[in-house]
């Protein structure tokens, strides 16, 4: 069952995404059976264990971004207090034949699909990434970020990954109208940046790509597809990833350990790596 999980489980807790933190000079380890990574907040060192599932042991960082709603009661017996709502992540089941992917889209999200298929034009193409070909999409989304306000990942992860685990990270563009780039990790794939032009929103170029890429992971044994999380501020994005026909799962929250409770687990679990 453990070998399972490991798998299935979330980019964040994976090896290729450690090996990634520790290339743009972070620190990662294995905590507990959790990946945990240093940061800085306001020049103090903070341990952060993103996606910690519940039965992994004591928890072991200051702050832990909790993987569902049961992972509340051990988190409170621990001695941590919630200090930011749990979010949405939209999650795909590549397991279905094409067609039951299909039927499972929302109808106006599948006409749109078909409409886009339907027009002529540059065909979707894909490969691993490579920054001398794809660097161009994360600099695009980069600029489109900082136009609208909002945060993403990290542009120097892609390539991170890309290194750490060479043909796990894949791009896939229709022309320069857009592009969306995935990394595989066991049996699920994680969404990691897209970006899509008027030219391409107007071809319906995103949902040509995201329907490419399922058939293409599902192909290569992928099971899940992590659209990544939601957001509140951004409505169209999360109608677009529901819409996919992802199921939007409530994960558990972000939680803070609170000194002074001797039940927590920190700085008492041995490293594992």
């Amino acid at each position: 069952m453990r070998a399972l999980l490991r798998v299935m489980e979330a980019l964040q807790q994976t090896p290729v995404f450690a090996a990634a933190v520790r290339a743009l000079g972070g620190r990662a380890r294995v905590v507990g059976g959790a990946l945990v990574i240093e940061r800085r907040l306001l020049g103090v060192p903070v341990r952060l264990a993103s996606r910690w599932r519940a039965g992994e042991g004591s928890a072991p960082a200051a702050l832990v971004n909790a993987e569902t709603a049961a992972c509340g009661a051990p988190l409170r017996a621990m001695g941590y207090r919630r200090i930011v709502a749990p979010v949405e992540v939209a999650e795909l089941c590549l397991a279905p034949p094409p067609d039951a992917l299909r039927a499972a889209m929302a109808q106006k999200w599948r006409n749109r699909l078909n409409a886009g298929l339907a027009r002529a034009g540059p065909a979707p193409e894909g490969g691993p990434f490579c920054m001398e070909r794809h660097g161009w999409v994360l600099a695009a989304e980069a600029a489109q970020r900082r136009a609208r306000g909002y945060r993403g990942l990290p542009g120097a992860l892609v390539p991170a990954l890309a290194a750490a685990e060479p043909g796990a990270v894949h791009c896939a563009a229709i022309g320069r109208q857009a592009a969306m780039i995935f990394v595989r990790h066991g049996a699920v794939a994680t969404y990691l940046v897209g970006w899509c032009g008027d030219e391409g929103r107007a071809a319906e170029a995103h949902r040509r790509l995201l329907w490419a890429a399922m058939l293409s992971l599902r192909a290569q044994g992928v099971c899940r597809l992590d659209l990544g999380t939601t957001n509140a501020a951004a409505p169209g994005l999360r109608r677009f990833k529901a819409g996919s026909g992802a199921r939007l799962r409530r994960l558990g929250g972000t939680w803070l350990w609170l000194p002074g409770c001797r039940a927590c687990g920190i700085g008492s679990a041995r490293s594992g790596r």
